[in-house]
């Protein structure tokens, strides 16, 4: 328990030695951060932006196709209807 309370004199004594800043200080640097802040996310937004119409561009204009040529069509699947084997259905079951 000592110890502990030793800790605590001596962070105190500490954190009494800081040069904290004045208000206005913070405040300014706080507006700088969060100004800078917003500023490289509006430039990683923009970045992004142009990437993701860059891409969609260049998937549209290349045609679909493989590398043996032959070109892929989309298939339409109904997933309202699908129909799935379970392993039970395939067991068979010798009798005597």
């Amino acid at each position: 328990m000592k110890a502990i309370i030793k800790f605590i004199q001596e962070a105190r004594t500490e954190l009494a030695k800081v040069s904290w800043p004045d208000r206005k200080t913070v405040i300014n640097l706080t507006l700088t951060v969060i100004g800078v802040s917003l500023v490289f996310a509006v430039f990683i937004a923009s970045v992004d932006y142009v990437f993701t119409e860059g891409i969609k561009l260049l998937t549209n204009f290349a045609p679909a196709t493989s590398s043996s040529g032959i070109t892929a069509e989309p298939i339409d699947l109904d997933v309202d209807n699908i129909e799935v084997e379970t392993p039970e259905d395939n067991i068979q079951v010798e009798t005597e």
